[in-house]
């Protein structure tokens, strides 16, 4: 579950968000080097301003890479998504840190429409602390946003296995 506070435009500005979102995440480790994964995620954003109520879904299937190098672990995910109608393909670099990995570092780019032209729209910056081996929490921040203002997210993650 991630909850997000962002900035829109509209005509005569920007405007202040605050929306909810969920994601579910199953995925296959074919071993520590490699693992495939799907995502679907839905959500609910509320636009303060014009009082809208935007609800957006999106579904993706990506790849993941590590070295696991002990106490550090670099990584690389890629992830090809479906998204306001748009394809979009998400690299995201990856470092762990930590034995039994207690926090991930990342930054991700977005390129929307890239099977029409190469777009890359924002560039993610998170954190996100493994607390036990069920839960987490995250933040980042989409920076260098051509669109839109920058966007906030925290959020809480429970895995099941």
């Amino acid at each position: 579950l991630a909850v997000a506070t962002y900035h829109v435009p509209i005509t005569s500005g920007t405007s202040y968000s605050i929306g909810v979102r969920g994601d579910i995440v199953v995925g296959y480790g074919f071993n520590p080097y490699l693992k495939v994964d799907a995502r679907g995620s839905v959500g609910l954003g509320t636009q303060f301003s014009g009082m809208q109520h935007p609800f957006f879904a999106d579904a993706a299937l990506g790849v993941q890479t590590c070295l696991p190098l002990g106490p550090l672990t670099p990584g690389l995910h890629v992830e090809l998504s479906y998204y306001l109608r748009e394809v979009t393909l998400s690299p995201t670099v990856l470092f762990g840190i930590g034995k039994k990995e207690w926090l991930t570092l990342g930054g991700r780019m977005h390129m929307h429409g890239f099977l029409i032209g190469w777009d890359p729209v924002a560039v993610d910056a998170f954190a996100c602390a493994h607390l036990s081996p069920r839960y987490s929490v995250f933040a980042g921040a989409e920076i260098f946003y051509i669109t839109y203002a920058p966007a906030i997210t925290l959020g809480v993650g429970y895995h099941l296995k």
